[in-house]
């Protein structure tokens, strides 16, 4: 989906972050900066 998925993403917990869900380390490395700022933006929901 993303290009890159460890094994282990099955079994990290998931949170909601955008309003999208998706992995938590995935949450915390790249797409927390990016939901934020496009979220506040609206441009991707």
């Amino acid at each position: 989906m993303f290009g890159i998925q460890p094994p282990f993403h099955a079994f990290i917990p998931v949170r909601r972050c955008g309003g999208r869900r998706v992995p938590l380390f995935v949450c915390m490395q790249r797409w927390a900066h990016v939901a934020i700022t496009e979220g506040k933006m609206g441009r991707r929901r």
